[in-house]
């Protein structure tokens, strides 16, 4: 018996609760990776594969009995994880479903279409196209990549010549090498008009047509031209009616892709002018977004995500349980990742987790040339409020404890 199929690019340690959580649901946990490490005392089986390559995922099952169901663990892996389900007969999306939602240009299409508002946008090829790109969307506008994952490439720029200078620099980037998650690009660049306000997502469950929202997350502010996220917090002091709003536009986005038995990621900006859409996820939010929500409503999008994996449809019972906040770590300058005491940034007030994304020895780099977070901590209290600051102190903390070996990165 293969099992249940767990696709995971490049696991962290903090996976470990996304393979307990399987086994405790009576799967046999088979990780598709492409090297196996601290994971092998933690899954039942391996298949030595990438697992966003569906052709190669779907040679290296060919001789083994039919998986169980797939759980798609990144962004990368969504084209994968349809391919299995459509080879099976397994739970998931459809692979037209799929393309909706990795190919920003084609969601902007069909959103459009559903009457979800979002920026202005044009699709961009060229750098030389900056001028009438700035002329259709305005400035400052944001730069991003057409299948682009995590904010990776996306950046802001405030006019046609910074546009022109950004896209020729990534391009010039991505000539030696290009991730598995720009290979659909085609040569498609986003340029969208930049969006003041709030950032919030909306974390939502759809099962058999149903939607249920299950939680609002308010973003923390972003800082400098890349949008690295800082973190949640859950649930956020909004404005009489925009709970509503945010889940109604997001349940209309939902609607519009056809998405269907998934957990959904919707993201947002609020202007003056009211809420935009910036784009929805066909799966949990990743980072610690899982982890605030669970503190702050008894919900887990893991366990979610994987019941649906199994067949089932969930129907859970949210609760008010206060807030719950993560923030991140982003040293302002690059360097080799030290040993970080997690145990004694565990017991600081308020702490209920702190993740460790970056391994010791690991090179921490800042974008354009990398864009991960050495850690990020969650930390929960009575109110937003109380526990964005027991975060923050937290990764103040981590901050004063983490120096970097900069000198170790020309060693």
């Amino acid at each position: 018996m293969t099992g249940v199929l767990f696709l995971d690019p490049g696991a962290d340690v903090t996976r470990r609760d996304v393979y307990r959580r399987g086994r405790e649901l009576g799967a046999r946990v088979v990780l598709v990776a492409p090297r196996l490490g601290w994971e092998r005392d933690e899954v039942d089986d391996w298949i030595p594969a990438n697992p966003a390559e569906p052709a190669a995922v779907l040679a290296a099952l060919a001789d083994r009995p039919p998986p169980l169901g797939v759980v798609n663990c990144s962004e990368t892996c969504l084209e994968t994880a349809a391919a299995i389900a459509a080879r099976y007969g397994l739970p998931g999306l459809p692979a037209e479903v799929v393309a909706r939602c990795r190919d920003k240009v084609l969601m902007g299409e069909r959103l459009a279409a559903a009457g979800v508002p979002m920026a202005r946008r044009y699709v961009l090829r060229r750098a030389e196209e900056a001028a009438a790109a700035v002329a259709a969307v305005g400035r400052p506008g944001v730069l991003k990549p057409s299948t682009g994952v995590a904010s990776r490439y996306t950046v802001r720029f405030d006019d046609a010549a910074e546009l022109a200078e950004r896209v020729r620099a990534f391009e010039a980037q991505l000539a030696g090498h290009r991730p598995a998650f720009l290979r659909h690009m085609d040569g498609r660049w986003l340029v969208e008009s930049y969006l003041s306000g709030t950032g919030y997502s909306v974390e939502s469950l759809v099962a058999g047509g149903v939607t249920t929202h299950l939680a609002v997350c308010e973003k923390g502010p972003i800082t400098g031209p890349y949008f690295r996220e800082i973190g949640h917090v859950s649930p956020p002091d909004l404005p009489t009616g925009l709970r509503e709003e945010l889940c109604e536009l997001a349940g209309r986005a939902i609607q519009g892709l056809g998405i269907d038995n998934c957990v959904t990621h919707a993201e947002f900006k609020v202007p003056p002018e009211g809420p935009r859409l910036l784009e929805i996820g066909a799966r949990m939010g990743g980072g610690s977004i899982r982890q605030v929500v669970r503190h702050a409503t008894g919900v887990d999008l893991l366990d979610l995500t994987l019941r649906l994996a199994l067949g089932e449809r969930p129907a859970p019972a949210i609760a008010e349980h206060g807030a719950a906040a993560s923030r991140s770590l982003y040293p302002p300058r690059p360097g080799r990742v030290p040993r970080v005491d997690v145990d004694r940034l565990a017991r600081l007030p308020g702490v209920v987790a702190v993740n460790l994304w970056m391994r010791e020895g690991a090179m921490y780099r800042l974008p354009p040339h990398g864009y991960g977070e050495v850690l990020g901590v969650v930390a929960t209290a009575p109110t937003a409020a109380e526990a964005v600051r027991l975060a923050d102190a937290a990764t103040a903390e981590a901050a004063r404890a983490t120096v970097l070996d900069e000198e170790a990165m020309t060693a």
